[in-house]
């Protein structure tokens, strides 16, 4: 079966990987290293501080399009977030390409028109500025109308889940044959991605390797922490967000998201966790973004 070379033409990059939005670590810098290597990036909105994020989120998306020329990156944002004005404007203005739409559980996407006219009508405006919308997606429940595609969050990925990833998507790409599915959980080896883009992905979405890369803000002390690690080391937390983690020293939490330990762990690994897949077992070095892209892709007839 040949590869699908249909994320050329949606997304516009050289090889199908797009590098997931992950808090803390997907910042302007390895942005630029994930695009110079033919993905395409994310920034996440929760990495920026909350006094000043829309503005620092411009300030990087300035910088992005000074450089590139265009803005074929994701931005990722909640469905709260899609409703202020001053970042969906942001948006639109700079002509931002994909957006990836976070349903998260907590503020479930209704249907009722009159309670959620503004989050319709923000999706609206995106699609009618040539905005490609993806929600991200833990289980069908998060395929919602009007949208482009969806990014699959298996639970063997870093971070929150639910079902494992293969069955995941085989469920979803048989049920809506026409939609594109960007796969991300446990992904880390040339095989797994030749697998999923032969049965009708559009691409592969990669967080954990990326994170143990050269580029990434992580302090080297804890990527090699990372590169010792294995699957058999991942915690998944039971309180707020089920995400999955390596743990070096629980610190008490001050939001749902685990940020703190977070933030701790990117500097440190006496403290704190660094959220991680089953792709932890990939992470054997410290590689340049570029390394990574070309060895995930290595099998593919592009």
């Amino acid at each position: 079966m040949n590869t699908s070379k249909k994320f050329k033409e949606v997304l516009g990059c050289k090889y199908p990987i797009v590098a997931m939005a992950m808090n803390q670590v997907s910042d302007i810098n390895l942005a630029k290293a994930v695009r110079r290597a033919g993905g395409i990036p994310s920034l996440s909105i929760y990495t920026y501080p909350k006094d000043n994020k829309i503005s620092k989120l411009e300030q990087d998306l300035n910088e992005y399009k000074s450089i590139f020329n265009d803005l074929k990156i994701f931005v990722s944002i909640g469905v709260t977030e899609l409703i202020i004005p001053e970042l969906l404007k942001l948006i639109v203005d700079l002509n931002v390409e994909f957006v990836e739409l976070i349903n998260d559980g907590r503020e479930e996407f209704d249907y009722d028109e009159d309670k959620n006219v503004k989050k319709i009508e923000a999706m609206k405006v995106l699609t009618a500025n040539n905005i490609k919308i993806f929600t991200k997606c833990l289980s069908p429940i998060d395929i919602i109308p009007n949208i482009d595609g969806i990014i699959i969050k298996g639970v063997d990925g870093a971070g929150r889940g639910f079902y494992n990833t293969s069955k995941l998507f085989n469920h979803i790409h048989e049920k809506y044959p026409g939609l594109d599915i960007i796969v991300s959980g446990g992904v880390g080896t040339a095989k797994q991605v030749q697998y999923y883009m032969e049965n009708g992905a559009l691409a592969i979405g990669v967080g954990t390797l990326l994170a143990a890369s050269e580029e990434s803000v992580v302090s080297t002390e804890t990527k090699l922490k990372l590169v010792d690690a294995t699957s058999n080391d991942l915690t998944r937390f039971s309180v707020g967000a089920k995400q999955n983690s390596i743990v070096f020293e629980e610190v008490e939490d001050t939001d749902y998201n685990h940020t703190k330990g977070l933030k701790l762990a990117i500097k440190n690994p006496q403290a704190g966790h660094i959220f991680a897949g089953t792709s932890i077992d990939n992470v054997t070095a410290i590689k340049p973004v570029a390394v990574i892209i070309k060895e995930l892709t290595a099998n593919l007839n592009l």
